[in-house]
């Protein structure tokens, strides 16, 4: 359990404040009532008198005394993060646009003349929603500053290796399969690094045409080729002094791996039609989800090169082994949607839903599903129908193991049957299950062989 102290908001959680929008000076006796019984309440009289008072102080609960529509739209547009409660008179509660405001964007509404005892029953209610939400939004975020979600075993595992190594000048190959985040991981390395003022230039070696590639990396020269009408700088000379993020570095040609390889030796390009060398000072960090170890047997990756850019390995661990990181992702994709539109929450049989799924796509494909949850949800509630999860919902007890326990039990046991035969040999290991290094050494960090990950 997180401490208010340690949210660093103690002193606003045992506060009684509220800002009130009276642009007619209606609510003197009103405001003085409240006072009365322990409200504190300062009064701005539109929306810019209200961004002043926001400036010099934290408000979280707000009374608006609602004149029009177009007024009460200025004045919610200045803060989302403040709950109004609205003072409105029957005529203007008739009006369509009135009625639309009050449903999507208040806490709650009260009819003029005001009954004080039901409004401060309303305040205190709304004040600990309030409380509330700040608290989780607190949590939520304590700990993320590298910008990487989650506290499972293998995120922390890959936190501690960003920390690790974002502060050393190394090329850094990041694996994983498609979708994990390895972009948001390159990011974290280079925020965290003695290049975070310069610039973070990302490129998608398998977006770009083959024929193309070349003049995006290294840039062109005028005349160069048809269509050139002008110099152009490419991609490490934009983020010289800075990090240059590879995605994708398996599908890169052959050709093309020379002159990378080239780079990372002699920190020089040359430009297409041009050949002058240009000296550059630029970080690289790769990324793939392919079988490196399988590429350099096929000769479709340069070992010199494979050797060059990792000198330093993050393996990205599936969505599906990260346990309830999938619940905390989720939970911050939508609280990003509900900013400024109408709110949406997870219900349980939801969260049961997405824990149950095996997420091919990862993490790109649970912000894909929330979003589209999100705009297809007419309640406030999602549901499994709406995530496209339905036939996810676990089932009772005694039913048994879902196909993905069973999966991993067995993967475990066929794991420790290889491990006892060859006495731990981790080469003879990978050889007896076809598989590479990369994915045994994964394998042991999901089944809790770590020990034996060396």
């Amino acid at each position: 359990m997180i401490s208010m102290k340690q949210t660093g908001q103690s002193n606003w959680l045992g506060s009684r404040n509220i800002l009130c929008v009276d642009p007619s000076s209606t609510t003197s006796t009103l405001r003085g009532e409240l006072e009365t019984v322990g409200w504190t309440v300062s009064v701005a009289g539109d929306a810019s008198d209200l961004r002043r008072h926001i400036e010099v102080g934290k408000y979280h609960l707000g009374l608006l005394v609602f004149k029009d529509p177009g007024f009460a739209e200025d004045v919610l547009a200045v803060d989302p993060q403040i709950h109004w409660i609205a003072l409105v008179d029957d005529e203007m509660l008739m009006r369509e646009e009135t009625q639309v405001l009050l449903s999507r964007h208040f806490y709650d509404y009260h009819r003029l003349p005001v009954d004080v005892e039901r409004l401060t029953t309303t305040l205190g209610h709304a004040s600990g929603i309030a409380r509330l939400r700040l608290l989780h939004n607190s949590q939520r975020r304590l700990g993320t500053d590298d910008g990487l979600i989650g506290h499972s075993k293998g995120m922390k595992e890959v936190r501690k290796q960003v920390a690790q190594i974002a502060g050393k000048d190394f090329p850094v190959l990041i694996t994983g399969e498609s979708g994990t985040g390895k972009e948001l991981i390159a990011r974290s390395i280079h925020d965290q690094s003695k290049r975070s003022c310069a610039p973070f230039v990302a490129v998608n070696c398998g977006a770009i045409p083959p024929a193309l590639i070349q003049s995006e990396l290294f840039g062109h020269e005028k005349g160069a080729f048809t269509g050139a009408d002008k110099r152009r700088l490419g991609r490490f000379e934009a983020a010289s002094g800075g990090t240059l993020f590879l995605d994708e570095i398996g599908d890169l040609s052959l050709d093309l791996q020379v002159n990378l390889l080239r780079v990372l030796e002699e920190s020089v390009i040359e430009r297409v039609g041009d050949h002058r060398s240009v000296t550059v000072d630029t970080r690289i960090i790769a990324a793939t989800n392919v079988d490196m170890k399988e590429a350099l047997r096929e000769s479709r990756f340069r070992e010199d090169l494979y050797y060059r850019l990792n000198v330093f390995q993050i393996d990205v661990p599936p969505l599906r082994d990260r346990g309830d990181d999938v619940l905390t992702l989720a939970e911050t994709f939508l609280s990003e949607l509900n900013e400024g539109s109408e709110k949406r929450s997870l219900s349980s049989r939801a969260k049961r839903a997405m824990r149950a799924y095996t997420w091919p796509g990862n993490v790109r494909e649970l912000m894909n599903r929330i979003k589209s949850a999100h705009v297809s949800c007419e309640s406030r509630v999602i549901l499994p129908n709406h995530l496209g999860l339905e036939s996810c919902e676990t089932k009772d007890a005694d039913t048994g193991p879902t196909l993905e326990e069973a999966r991993r039990q067995v993967e475990k046991k066929v794991l420790a049957s290889a491990l006892s035969r060859n006495t731990n040999n981790l080469s003879k290991v990978a050889r007896e299950l076809a598989v590479s290094r990369v994915t045994l050494y994964r394998l042991l960090k999901k089944h809790d062989f770590e020990s034996l990950n060396g």
